[in-house]
C-alpha cells in the first residue's frame, strides 16, 4: 500500500542517519561526512514535511546545524554552502506552515545571505518567501524590494521559476503582470523552443485573464512535447484555459 511504502521509505531513511550519526562520531571534523549528515536529515524532513508532520522542523534544523559545520571545514566548497542554504529554505518553510513567521523569516534571510552557492534560485525562493511573509503582514513596502532583487534577467530557468510562482503561489503571493513579465523573458531567452518555458507562459496568461493567449501558447507548448505520456499533461491544462 501507499501507506506502508512511506513507512518503508521512512525506516530506510531513518536507518541511513544512524549510520552517517556514527561516521560523523568517528569522523567529527570531516566535511564530506558532516555534509551526508546534514542530507540525511534533510530528506527526512522533506518526508516529514510532506506528511505535514511538525518533527520535520527539528530535522530540518539539524541539518542547517551539520552542513553549517561542513562549511566552517571546507569554506572554499560552493556546494556545501549551497546545501547549507538549501536546508536553511527547507526549514523557513516549515516553520511557516506551522505558524512561526518570525523564526520563518530570520531562516530565509539565512538562505538568501549564504554566499558563492552555483544555484541562483535558493536565494531568489528564499526572497520571495520572505516576502510572502511580509505581505501577510502588511509590511509590502518590504516585500516589493525584496522581489526587485531576486533574479538575473538573462538566466531562462531562474526567470521560468520565478514567473511559475507568481502565477500559481497562494492568492496573496499571485501577480498576473509580474508572472507575466518574467514568463516573456524566458520564452525569449530560449527562442520558444521550450515545452516548460512556454507552459509558464500560458499560466501567466491564464492568471491575466488572457485565455486566448493562454490557450494559443499551450497548444503550442503541447506540439513541442514528444513523450505521449508528458502531453497528457499539458492537454489537461490546455482543457482548463478552454
Amino acid at each position: 500500500t501507499a501507506a506502508g511504502n512511506h513507512d518503508r521509505a521512512q525506516q530506510i531513511k531513518r536507518e541511513y542517519l544512524e549510520v552517517m550519526e556514527r561516521a560523523v562520531r568517528d569522523f567529527p571534523n570531516d566535511a564530506a561526512t558532516l555534509d551526508c549528515l546534514g542530507g540525511s536529515h534533510h530528506m527526512l524532513g522533506q518526508a516529514l514535511f510532506q506528511l505535514g508532520k511538525v518533527e520535520a522542523i527539528e530535522h530540518f534544523r539539524r541539518a542547517v546545524e551539520a552542513r553549517v559545520k561542513a562549511v566552517a571545514q571546507a569554506p572554499d566548497n560552493s556546494n556545501y554552502r549551497q546545501h547549507e542554504s538549501d536546508s536553511r529554505l527547507a526549514l523557513g518553510r516549515s516553520l511557516g506552515r506551522s505558524g512561526r513567521l518570525e523564526e520563518a523569516m530570520a531562516e530565509y534571510r539565512r538562505a538568501y545571505q549564504v554566499e558563492n552557492i552555483p544555484v541562483p534560485w535558493t536565494p531568489a525562493e528564499a526572497r520571495l518567501r520572505l516576502a510572502s511573509i511580509l505581505v501577510y503582514l502588511g509590511r509590502g513596502d518590504e516585500a516589493k524590494s525584496l522581489k526587485s532583487l531576486v533574479i538575473p534577467w538573462d538566466d531562462a530557468e531562474a526567470q521560468n521559476s520565478l514567473a511559475w510562482c507568481f502565477a500559481t503561489w497562494a492568492p496573496a503571493e499571485r501577480d498576473g503582470p509580474r508572472a507575466l513579465k518574467h514568463a516573456e523573458q524566458a520564452v525569449a531567452l530560449r527562442n520558444r523552443r521550450n515545452p516548460s518555458i512556454l507552459d509558464t507562459l500560458a499560466a501567466a496568461h491564464a492568471r491575466c485573464g488572457n485565455f486566448p493567449d493562454a490557450i494559443r501558447v499551450q497548444q503550442e507548448a503541447a506540439n513541442l512535447v514528444m513523450d505521449e505520456q508528458e502531453r497528457k499533461g499539458y492537454l489537461f491544462r490546455l482543457s482548463l484555459y478552454q
